[in-house]
């Protein structure tokens, strides 16, 4: 009862709906809300995982109108339940597919940047996939991939 009372405390916009003789509460969050880009969650998610989508939901969660933040990997470990190797590597698959920017600072919080989907790697599609199956590539293939993306990337 007392973890009940706690939820229900932090909902203050509750609406009672009746649904089939029924009458539930139902919560009302619209003031409080994040966007995930569409193309992400129709595509994207499934190739990156599900560690690098809930960290993309974090970093979504906290950017502000710049589209960038700077949560710390320790609270996105915390929040998502994972470790923070997990966090690192989530956030270096983002990277490789341009989804997001990391700007490091030494001594201080890493800045994300929520890249604009224009900016995607799409053509990692065919670099991870095998074309014409769904054969996943093998760690060797995709290491090859990887090197040869940095060493032909202009700066």
């Amino acid at each position: 009862m007392v973890i009940k009372k706690r939820l229900s405390a932090k909902v203050t916009n509750l609406k009672r709906v009746k649904i089939e003789n029924e009458e539930i509460e139902v919560r009302d969050l619209r003031e409080k809300f994040y966007i995930i880009d569409d193309a992400y969650l129709n595509g994207y998610a499934r190739k990156c995982g599900i560690y690098a989508t809930g960290v993309y939901n974090v970093l979504c969660r906290h950017a502000g109108i710049d589209q960038s933040c700077f949560p710390s990997i320790g609270l996105m470990s915390d929040r998502l339940g994972i470790s923070v190797s997990q966090v690192r590597r989530a956030i270096r698959i983002l990277e490789s597919w341009k989804i997001i920017k990391v700007e490091r600072v030494s001594g201080e919080r890493n800045r994300y940047w929520l890249l604009n989907n224009s900016e995607w790697r799409a053509d990692r599609w065919k670099e991870f996939y095998k074309v014409g199956s769904l054969r996943k590539a093998s760690k060797a293939e995709w290491e090859k991939v990887s090197i040869e993306d940095e060493s032909t990337e202009t700066v």
